[in-house]
């Protein structure tokens, strides 16, 4: 989930050149037809026909399998708790990753959930493995693997390690053992689940306090290191695309991981239009003109994105931060009073 986020100048946005693709698209089918239109001439002239080549393959868009939307399958009692109405949603947004979580208390719905999505829309799941700073034992790890390799089997591309187990939500005290035992969970997560040929990402550390994420990430480092084959980060653009904050984290998590590939766990905008705290507040429209650029900024490296979140909570108020990172709005729990925000259109567009 989001954390405070600090009011900052919007960088210089950026964006891949996806028409420059569709005109070497064009060209391609342009170059098929000439090609069938000459064989075709020349067996009525009974000229012998000039060799062609084959046309390269069209490349498809990368974001397909590297841009996810972070779901909530479990809240039985919240907005995503009418299972058919979100996967009807899912399916007509395009993505084709959600991501959620799995813990050993992990239910009969949201195992359903994931595999219809899986079934009905061909949508892979990213998710974090259990909850933060509470140690499985075996068996409860045993309940995880059985889940995976049973009714999930080929469905989970990537496994995380803790979500923010470098913060406690809503105050406390944060235990002083906290890098250990959240290597320990990270050593078991390698163990366990990279023979399956799941991906196994690390711990996506609380960012909000970008000094004290730099430290936490120095003191968890040698407690994961060799258990992940990918890092996992959150990081929330604070208005615009944050290509510079990216650059930031990139330098960050090299220097103290080493070299890796990256998915960005949790990053988005919310649109509360009453909202007074002191986070970076964004129009729906400027939602639906940063959300695209934000995938390409990741996608150009190589790098997956999670957009937070899918669907908004209700907030009569307009003024709930929390309530307003969806795509779609939601005044109700009801589903017939659900409606797309511009950023639902701009990233169906966007994955196409």
């Amino acid at each position: 989930m989001p954390s405070n986020e600090f009011s900052s100048s919007k960088p210089p946005t950026f964006s891949l050149d996806r028409r420059e693709l569709s005109r070497r698209a064009m060209l391609v089918g342009a170059a098929v037809g000439l090609s069938a239109c000459s064989a075709a001439n020349a067996s009525t002239t009974g000229r012998r026909p000039k060799p062609t080549r084959t046309p390269a393959p069209i490349p498809t868009n990368p974001a397909r399998d590297l841009a996810a939307v972070r779901v909530f399958p479990s809240y039985s009692t919240k907005t995503y708790g009418d299972h058919d109405a979100v996967l009807a949603r899912l399916g007509d947004l395009g993505v084709k990753r959600m991501s959620h979580k799995i813990t050993p208390a992990i239910d009969a719905a949201t195992i359903a959930f994931t595999t219809r999505a899986y079934q009905e829309h061909g949508i892979k799941s990213w998710l974090t493995v259990g909850e933060p700073r509470e140690t499985l034992t075996s068996g409860q790890w045993d309940q995880i693997v059985a889940v995976l390799t049973g009714p999930l089997a080929g469905m989970v591309e990537r496994c995380y390690g803790w979500n923010e187990p470098n913060h406690v939500r809503g105050g406390g005290t944060l235990p002083a053992d906290w890098a250990q035992t959240t290597g320990a969970h990270q050593a078991e997560l390698w163990r366990r689940l990279a023979p399956l040929g799941i991906k196994v990402g690390t711990p996506q550390l609380w960012s909000g306090d970008f000094a004290k994420h730099d430290a936490d990430l120095s003191r968890l480092a040698p407690s994961i290191a060799g258990r992940f084959d990918h890092i996992a980060w959150h990081l929330y653009p604070r208005g615009g695309v944050g290509v510079d904050l990216i650059d930031r984290f990139d330098a960050t998590y090299r220097a103290a991981l080493g070299d890796h590939r990256v998915v960005c766990t949790e990053a988005g905008y919310f649109t509360a239009p009453n909202y007074t705290g002191g986070s970076k507040v964004v129009s729906e429209e400027e939602q639906a003109n940063y959300l695209p650029q934000l995938i390409d900024a990741y996608v150009s490296r190589g790098y997956g994105l999670s957009m937070f979140e899918f669907l908004n909570d209700p907030d009569p108020s307009g003024a709930e931060r929390e309530a307003h990172f969806g795509l779609v709005r939601c005044p109700s729990l009801g589903p017939a009073t659900w409606s797309n925000k511009p950023a639902f259109g701009a990233v169906k567009a966007h994955l196409a």
